[in-house]
């Protein structure tokens, strides 16, 4: 962490209405879904966002971890007709606890990437995750996420 000092200073954790509940002692140690080291700001709380440059981590309930839409970037699709067509498409979301059980509902093409709605919330996704779609054991194409929602 020598590198990065500014991910390991001291920083506030606020609530989703932006009041500090707590503090932090360097927000590279937390990661969107965590519980742990979050003592003393609410039962059931976890860390829901993160505001690096304000170096604020942003706690909510878990049920807030919960994202249906998911826009990738970067992508390489295999079967661009297939991916976007095909009913039966699903994705896994590398790095996270729960998939999504279900399948996407919606592709949407999009400069750069696509967006993706899914049957079942994919659980506690992150900037940065890498995704691969799935049509049964064909792999149709993957890239990495950029945002959530």
């Amino acid at each position: 962490m020598q590198h990065c000092p500014d991910v390991v200073r001291r920083g506030e954790i606020v609530d989703i209405e932006g009041r500090v509940v707590g503090h932090h002692d360097g927000i590279a140690f937390y990661t969107i879904g965590q519980k742990r080291g979050l003592e003393g700001v609410g039962d059931g709380r976890a860390v829901v966002g993160m505001d690096v440059p304000s170096n604020r981590l942003i706690v909510g309930t878990a049920d807030m971890l919960y994202k249906s839409t998911l826009e990738i970037e970067d992508c390489n699709i295999v079967d661009k007709e297939l991916f976007t067509t095909a009913a039966d498409v699903s994705v896994v979301v590398r790095g996270i606890g729960r998939n999504p059980q279900g399948f996407i509902r919606r592709v949407e093409p999009q400069e750069g990437g696509y967006r993706i709605v899914l049957d079942d919330p994919a659980w506690a996704p992150a900037v940065g995750q890498p995704v691969v779609f799935y049509r049964k054991n064909r792999v149709l194409g993957g890239g990495f996420i950029a945002c959530y929602f």
